[in-house]
C-alpha cells in the first residue's frame, strides 16, 4: 500500500546491480577448468563478498525497525487478542519475498559480465542458482534485523546498531581469522554471509556437498533468529513497568548507571544465548566436515628419502 517505499524497493535494487555492473572487473565467476572441487578463486571470493555486502545491506536496512517502531501498537493489540507468532511471522512473510526479490535483481542485472557457469552444482543453470544463494542470504539479513529491532527499545538504537551489523558480516564473510584464538574461527562460522559466499564460491567450483553445506546452515541461521525474535517480542510483551519510590533519592551518577544497565544486560543476555545456540548447531554441522587425513610418518619418511637425503627406517 506505500507506493513510495515500494518505489524505494525497486530503486535500491537496480542502482546496486547496475553499480556492480559497472564497476566489478568481468570474469569474476569464471570456473577455471580444473577448479572442480577445490578452493574457491580469489576473483570469485572478491565478488561473492561484494554481492553479500549488498543483499545483508538491502534486508537489514529495510527490516531493522519493522518491529521497535510499532511496540506500542503491538502492546495494545496484544491486549486485543492477536497473536506474537502471526505478527512476527507476518512481518517475515511480507519481507522475506521482497528482498529475495531484491536479491535476485542484484543478481541477475551484476552478473552479467562475470560468466557464470552455465551449470550450477546442484541445479542446471548457474544463474538459477546464484539467485537462490543470494535470495536465502537475503532472508537471513532479515531475520537477523528483526530479531535486533525485537531487542532494542527505540528506533533510533536500531538505527545505530545497523552500520555495526553489517560491517561484523562483511568482515566475517570471506576473511578468515589471522590472530589464532580458540572459538574465534567459530565466530566466523555464525556470520550467514560466510555461508552465502560459500555458497555462491560452491557454484564457481562446481562442489555440490559445499553448496548444500551453505544452505543448510543459512537456513539453519534463519529459524533461529526468528526463534530468537518470537521468544524476545513475547518476553517484551510480558514485561510490566516497575514503579519507583517517589522518596529515593539516588546521585545523578547512579541514575545514569541505573538507565542503560538493564538494556545493556539484556542486550548481553539475549545475544549470548542466540549464540550459543547457533554455536551448537553450527559445531555439529562442522563435525560432520571430513577432515583431510594427516600424512603417516612412514609416508612422511618415503617422501624425505625421496627428495635425495637418506633416511633411516630404524
Amino acid at each position: 500500500a506505500d507506493l513510495r517505499r515500494t518505489a524505494l524497493f525497486a530503486i535500491q535494487a537496480l542502482a546496486l546491480g547496475v553499480l556492480l555492473l559497472a564497476f566489478v572487473t568481468p570474469a569474476g565467476l569464471a570456473r577455471p577448468q580444473d577448479a572442480l572441487g577445490q578452493t574457491i578463486p580469489l576473483s570469485a571470493t572478491g565478488m561473492a563478498v561484494l554481492l553479500m555486502t549488498c543483499v545483508t545491506w538491502l534486508g537489514t536496512s529495510n527490516a531493522i525497525r519493522e518491529i521497535v517502531k510499532e511496540r506500542k501498537i503491538l502492546a495494545r493489540e496484544r491486549r486485543a487478542g492477536l497473536s506474537a507468532h502471526a505478527y512476527v511471522v507476518s512481518k517475515l512473510a511480507v519481507l522475506g519475498p521482497l528482498v529475495a526479490v531484491q536479491a535476485a535483481v542484484v543478481a541477475a542485472i551484476s552478473v552479467q559480465r562475470q560468466q557464470v557457469p552455465g551449470a550450477g552444482a546442484v541445479l542446471p543453470v548457474g544463474i538459477l542458482e546464484l539467485i537462490v544463494a543470494m535470495s536465502l542470504g537475503a532472508i537471513c539479513a532479515v531475520t537477523l534485523a528483526m530479531f535486533v529491532s525485537a531487542v532494542v527499545r527505540t528506533a533510533d538504537k536500531a538505527l545505530a546498531v545497523l552500520p555495526m551489523v553489517v560491517v561484523v558480516e562483511f568482515v566475517l564473510s570471506g576473511l578468515s581469522p589471522s590472530v589464532h584464538v580458540p572459538g574465534l574461527s567459530l565466530l566466523r562460522d555464525l556470520a550467514a554471509a560466510r555461508w552465502s559466499v560459500q555458497a555462491i564460491g560452491a557454484t564457481v567450483t562446481g562442489s555440490a556437498y559445499d553448496w548444500w553445506q551453505a544452505i543448510g546452515s543459512m537456513a539453519a541461521l534463519s529459524a533461529l533468529a526468528l526463534v530468537g525474535t518470537l521468544l524476545t517480542v513475547h518476553r517484551s510483551l510480558r514485561t510490566r513497568p516497575v514503579r519507583r519510590s517517589r522518596r529515593a533519592v539516588v546521585p545523578a551518577g547512579l541514575k545514569v548507571g541505573a538507565r542503560l544497565n538493564p538494556e545493556m544486560l539484556r542486550l548481553s543476555r539475549v545475544a549470548a544465548g542466540g549464540l550459543a545456540g547457533v554455536a551448537l548447531v553450527v559445531t555439529g554441522a562442522r563435525v560432520l566436515v571430513p577432515e583431510a587425513a594427516a600424512p603417516a610418518p612412514a609416508a612422511a619418511a618415503a617422501t624425505a628419502g625421496q627428495g635425495g637425503h637418506p633416511v633411516s627406517l630404524l
